[in-house]
């Protein structure tokens, strides 16, 4: 991970887990800080700049990284050159908004994940823009001989969020929403660049299933099958819930069944109970709905992260219901 995108990281963990250990500068949001504040905090650091000095040295450089490294020993305590760089970095992004290197642009490419995170829809065109920006960098490195894989590594080392899996769930809430143009415009641009593919092919086909349901029909049979091949529980989960809206039945118990052999943790088997819950509804079991939403119930009880390993019998209850559903 890049030194920004690292230190950006640290910041989110922060804010999730206040017991992760960190020093206050390693995870303060510098952006709400005024310049001048800046500037003063460079100072105590033994370097010292204003608008007009740091703009004119500036101008012999092409990134924060490399004025950086120009203004800081290179034998510096580690400690004391991230601190200096993390200011040079953020006065940087707001004198030279027009001079941005790969770090910059994921820097902002990060803020705009977080505030979508947030809930934040009043910068969802800033989003949309970031990553339609994010395309054009991909395709002219590619375009210039880059491997594609290597240049989405690049990116990916340079961002603080898994952009991956990012992309993913806003790819999915999109389907949801039913933006499909966006959509479709979205898988047509990244698809060649993601690592796991067989996520983005099973967005493709929630989003054939609401536009040509006999192709994504098509798609996810053999998705199911991948599915049932590879034995990925993250990946099992999602197949399961989207068989619902195409596959068959029998598909639906199949796969329920290879999750229920690899379920561990309680938190696990209440996605799964979850699921056929809506199964249940989906199919008009009303009786079956009821057994699975005691069990959930029950369950809810249990700190998720506890091993489901003795709760074998709920496990096979849910499954006789399954099984005894078909049609």
């Amino acid at each position: 991970m890049m030194r920004k995108a690292f230190y950006n990281a640290l910041r989110m963990q922060k804010l999730q887990d206040s017991q992760t250990s960190a020093e206050s500068w390693q995870v303060e949001n510098y952006r709400v800080l005024p310049i001048e504040e800046l500037f003063q905090r460079l100072e105590t650091v033994g370097i010292q700049l204003d608008k007009a000095s740091f703009t004119e040295l500036s101008t012999f450089w092409d990134s924060p990284e490399e004025f950086s490294d120009a203004l800081l020993d290179s034998q510096s305590e580690p400690a004391f050159y991230d601190q200096a760089y993390l200011l040079i970095f953020e006065i940087w992004r707001r004198l030279f908004p027009e001079r941005v290197n790969l770090a910059l642009f994921c820097d902002e490419l990060d803020h705009q994940i977080e505030l979508y995170d947030q809930g934040d829809e009043d910068h969802l065109e800033e989003l949309e823009d970031a990553l339609a920006q994010l395309v054009v960098i991909l395709d002219e490195q590619v375009d210039d001989g880059a491997d594609s894989k290597d240049v989405w590594a690049l990116v990916c080392a340079s961002c603080a969020h898994d952009l991956e899996s990012f992309l993913y769930d806003f790819i999915a809430e999109q389907i949801e929403a039913h933006n499909d143009s966006y959509v479709s415009e979205l898988l047509e641009d990244f698809s060649t660049y993601v690592d796991d593919v067989k996520w983005f092919a099973l967005l493709n086909v929630r989003l054939l299933l609401h536009t040509d349901t006999e192709d994504g029909e098509v798609l996810l049979e053999a998705l199911f099958h991948k599915a049932i091949e590879e034995k990925d529980l993250d990946f099992d989960f999602e197949v399961l819930e989207t068989l619902l809206k195409g596959g068959s039945q029998t598909q639906f118990v199949q796969l329920a069944e290879q999750i229920a052999r690899l379920l561990y943790s309680e938190g696990e088997f209440l996605d799964l109970l979850s699921i056929c819950a809506e199964y249940m509804r989906h199919y008009e079991n009303e009786q079956g709905e009821k057994a699975i939403q005691k069990l959930i119930k029950e369950h809810s009880q249990i700190p998720p992260e506890n091993s489901v390993k003795s709760k074998k019998s709920d496990i096979e209850t849910v499954l006789d219901l399954l099984r005894s559903s078909k049609k």
